[in-house]
């Protein structure tokens, strides 16, 4: 049987992988909640919702989600993440009307980067826009016990140097700035003296708390940071470093449904 099962994960493709590791999840944990939820408006990412999402009927929103696909970021991801990509245009989308530039911590391919610079004709926005990454993965040297261990086998295996094809993405960007390296160590390389925007998913929440310490200071009122990781089942460690984050500034993560987290600058 042991073999079997071995030859199995051999031939399986990652996406089937990462769903059967999802539901294994579900029926080992005895504190998970299974139910069904007839005619769902939207199936993805860990949301099922009957609520409406009128963001789905922009055509401009779909154009720009779809230049995010053109990354290939989500070549094998398990499924779609709409929701997720409408909050990070939201938050630009207010951000861009402040002072401040717009720094992304976590880019790998640049997915949600590309979908936020065509949503915000970002190109042509007297700002900048700075994307932190090592570019070939997760630094697991750096990491927590915890935290190495939240992070999916199969998961793990999808990224690979990709430092090239980004500069490739955003070649027609002259705004844009690319940052090669271990976060924290690079951040001093960010030459911005306002931030509006802090998107954080380096799946290592030292490395994300200490890029929100880093730029708090320097973030505007109504200034946003969002977080990928906070509302993740395993992300036990993320929340507990933002909650304790937040509450030394005397503000609060808006946790949404979709895994997602926000902080606004007062």
């Amino acid at each position: 049987m042991t073999k079997i099962k071995s030859i199995l994960k051999l031939m399986l493709p990652n996406k089937i992988k990462i769903k059967l590791s999802r539901l294994k999840q579900i029926i080992t944990n005895k504190n998970e909640n299974i139910g069904i939820l007839v005619n769902p408006s939207s199936i993805e990412n860990g949301l099922v919702t009957n609520f409406i999402g009128n963001f789905m009927d922009d055509e401009f929103f779909l154009e720009s989600y779809n230049m995010g696909k053109q990354t290939g970021a989500l070549k094998n991801h398990p499924g779609e993440i709409y929701w997720r990509a409408h909050v990070a245009c939201w938050a630009a989308t207010l951000a861009k009307t402040i002072e401040g530039d717009f720094v992304e911590c976590g880019v790998n391919l640049g997915f949600l980067s590309r979908v936020i610079m065509h949503y915000t004709d970002f190109q042509n926005l007297d700002k900048k826009f700075y994307l932190l990454d090592t570019f070939s993965g997760f630094p697991l040297d750096a990491m927590e016990k915890e935290q190495r261990e939240y992070l999916n086998p199969e998961v793990l295996s999808e990224y690979k140097e990709c430092y090239e094809e980004v500069k490739t993405t955003f070649r027609n960007f002259p705004n844009v700035i690319i940052v090669k390296g271990k976060v924290p160590n690079t951040l001093p390389l960010v030459e911005a003296k306002k931030i509006a925007y802090l998107s954080l998913d380096m799946n290592n929440a030292d490395a994300e708390v200490a890029a929100a310490e880093y730029f708090w200071d320097k973030m505007v009122s109504n200034a946003v940071i969002l977080l990928d990781d906070y509302g993740h089942p395993s992300a036990v460690s993320h929340r507990r470093k933002f909650d304790e984050f937040c509450k030394k500034r005397n503000v609060k993560v808006l946790a949404l449904p979709q895994g997602q987290g926000l902080i606004l600058k007062p």
